[in-house]
């Protein structure tokens, strides 16, 4: 009994001690409450404050920006010259093929444009409207030799037997693409002799002449569209053209004949012109279906 009086003070003051403590834990329970919510709004404030100070100062250091750092002048290369063949994909033969095959659409794209203004230009166009039209026959030129010049170099580089096909079947492309250049400055060449000659193409073909121009036209361009974008079916309509183009050919050559006069020296001059381009545009769709037989096992 004397023990239990003793210990009931003791106990009785420990619990004295520890009570006071209690409002000390709920504001360290308050404070960790609210501190991830302060942290949030002096972080917004920041922001806040940081976006003002850099919209208001946005020209001054957009001005210094273009001092410090000088804007470099992009290099314009001309319709002739390559855009796509990379020197340093000569070590690599699949990606030198793949820059290759992107210079190929470009050729394709320029001859395919120039063909297209031929094909007016060459009957009904001006002198200065040939005359531009034969520097783009240059510009051709010079970007299928840069693209056989780089073949070749790809070729010294070990490379698999696809790799080695498939350059084979580039550069037999790149060759058919010139051809058709040359048959299309070939059209203008007759052009300009049209204008020396005075003589009127336009009128002896009826609407023979240009369903027969825009077939071709059509064919190469299918033509051009299986050297991007590789498609057996597309290739296969371009080579199957061949029997329809032919037989416009042949009604646009005997729609000239039947409304030439013999004895007129001037219709004869126009007849023979006339019967050239006809045969102009016949290799045009000749060589179109080439490409589209190459570009149908890629």
């Amino acid at each position: 009994m004397c023990c239990s009086l003793y210990f009931f003070p003791q106990l009785a003051d420990l619990v004295r001690h520890i009570s006071p403590s209690a409002p000390h834990l709920e504001r360290t329970a308050r404070l960790a409450a609210e501190t991830p919510r302060q942290l949030a709004n002096t972080h917004t404030l920041f922001s806040v404050v940081t976006t003002l100070i850099l919209i208001w100062f946005a020209g001054p250091l957009g001005r210094l920006a273009q001092l410090i750092v000088p804007e470099r002048r992009q290099e314009t290369k001309e319709a002739g010259e390559s855009h796509y063949l990379d020197e340093s994909a000569l070590t690599v033969p699949s990606l030198g093929l793949q820059r290759v095959c992107l210079e190929l659409a470009r050729l394709g794209d320029l001859v395919l444009a120039m063909f297209r203004s031929a094909q007016t230009e060459g009957v009904s166009g001006r002198q200065q409207d040939l005359q531009n039209l034969l520097v783009q026959g240059d510009k051709i030129d010079r970007l299928q030799a840069a693209i056989l010049i780089y073949i070749g170099r790809l070729s010294e580089v070990e490379q698999t037997d696809d790799e080695s096909r498939q350059m084979a079947d580039f550069a037999q492309t790149a060759g058919n693409l010139e051809i058709i250049g040359d048959l299309t400055t070939n059209l203008i060449s007759l052009g300009q002799q049209r204008l020396a000659e005075m003589i009127d193409t336009g009128q002896l073909g009826g609407k023979s002449t240009p369903q027969f121009v825009d077939t071709v036209a059509r064919n190469l361009e299918q033509a051009v569209q299986t050297i991007r974008q590789p498609d057996a079916g597309t290739a296969e309509q371009a080579v199957a053209a061949k029997k329809g183009i032919e037989e416009s050919a042949a009604a646009a050559r005997d729609r000239f004949f039947e409304r030439l006069n013999l004895a007129d020296k001037k219709e004869m001059l126009s007849f023979r012109i006339a019967t050239a381009m006809i045969e102009q545009f016949k290799q045009v769709a000749n060589f179109a279906r080439r490409i589209a037989e190459i570009t149908k096992q890629w």
